[in-house]
């Protein structure tokens, strides 16, 4: 599709994602939650200022989101009913909207992304986290704060169940997908990176199925 189109039905395909295709390539059960246009610390912004209403910690415990009612917010989700053995997290390419260059903001974001990790080990405590990170063209100029997160994490708990994984961004060859979203290539990439990533952590027995 035209990377200037909009987002509609029609550009958009779940099943043609990254995270469904690795898990399809492990023969794994997965949950794939996903906001468009959300961050950690803040939400995609145009002009650089702060977007605080679309963050995905503040919605993360919820059944769901919606711009249009609060009755899926009145739902808390059961974490029992899926506990997974791997979370792959790839949040960082809304906040870089907002962080930039500006070293503050980036520790700001690693901050937040901490008190994130925490919440997602409470609600999943056999999990091996994957800090993924980013697939779109510019987004990965965080990665380094995602790896302080990662340090800040485990030295605050203790906990050193979690992996970095930085992937190689969309390429022009790979061509775009709708408003310069990954490609199906691109996609189809990367569910190969995560794949053999996860198949790693599984031989090297970090991640215990």
């Amino acid at each position: 599709k035209c990377s200037e189109e909009p987002f509609s039905t029609q550009t958009e395909n779940a099943a043609k994602a990254y995270a469904y295709l690795a898990a399809q390539k492990l023969d794994a059960d997965y949950l794939l939650t996903s906001f468009s246009g959300f961050g950690i610390v803040s939400g995609w912004t145009n002009d650089g200022n702060i977007n605080t209403i679309q963050l995905v910690p503040a919605h993360y415990e919820k059944f769901a989101f919606s711009w249009n009612s609060k009755r899926f917010e009145d739902r808390t989700w059961d974490f029992t009913s899926f506990q997974p053995q791997v979370i792959v997290i790839n949040l960082g390419t809304n906040d870089d909207s907002y962080t930039q260059d500006i070293e503050e903001r980036q520790n700001e974001y690693a901050a937040e992304y901490v008190k994130f990790l925490k919440t997602v080990r409470e609600k999943n405590p056999n999990a091996h986290f994957v800090l993924a990170m980013s697939i779109m063209t510019g987004g990965d100029r965080l990665f380094p704060w995602i790896e302080k997160a990662a340090k800040l994490y485990t030295k605050e708990t203790g906990d050193s169940r979690l992996s970095t994984l930085h992937f190689v961004p969309q390429t022009k060859e790979e061509g775009f997908g709708c408003d310069s979203h990954p490609s199906e290539a691109t996609q189809k990439r990367c569910a190969d990176v995560m794949a053999d990533f996860i198949e790693k952590l599984i031989a090297e027995k970090k991640v215990v199925l």
